[in-house]
């Protein structure tokens, strides 16, 4: 096998060599013309083709600070939700003992006018004695209010699980 490719090498490089003996100088110059505009143009394309890839790897790194910049505002916003959260839980269990230490009819007027998930925080927070007692004065001053909160207060099969 090694033989034969020899052979058919050796007979391709004299075919070629008898066809450029043939050739004429103009055939010859106008093959090597054409190939000289196919390399410049294969040229300015890879010019172009490193340009964009430079573009895109800029491009890519400001990505990617753009991403470590919003994962540091993100932290700091978790921070400041979570400290948010803290205080709120405070400032509820001040309110609870405040309105668990006044009359239940002066706090359940007070609680009627707050917002639901306000108030349901709220009762969650009291001792459950004091808030049934502002609960059933809830009821005399608005008794769909205070449903809607015993609803919030009661557990469901999806709390539970």
């Amino acid at each position: 096998m090694k033989i034969f490719n020899i052979i058919l090498f050796i007979v391709c490089i004299f075919g070629f060599t008898v066809y450029a003996e043939t050739m004429d100088y103009n055939e010859l110059k106008s093959i090597a013309d054409n190939l000289k505009q196919k390399e410049e143009i294969l040229n300015k394309k890879e010019a172009e083709l490193n340009k964009k890839e430079q573009e895109l790897k800029s491009f890519e790194q400001s990505l990617m600070e753009k991403e470590k910049e919003l994962v540091a505002i993100r932290a700091k916003l978790e921070e400041l939700y979570n400290k948010i959260r803290i205080a709120e839980d405070e400032n509820l269990d001040k309110l609870a003992k405040v309105y668990g230490s006044t009359k239940a009819k002066s706090a359940a007027k007070a609680i009627v006018k707050m917002e639901l998930d306000k108030a349901v925080s709220l009762f969650q927070k009291m001792a459950p004695m004091t808030a049934g007692k502002i609960l059933t004065e809830i009821a005399n001053i608005d008794s769909e209010f205070a449903s809607k909160i015993s609803e919030r207060l009661t557990p469901t099969k999806n709390k539970l699980k």
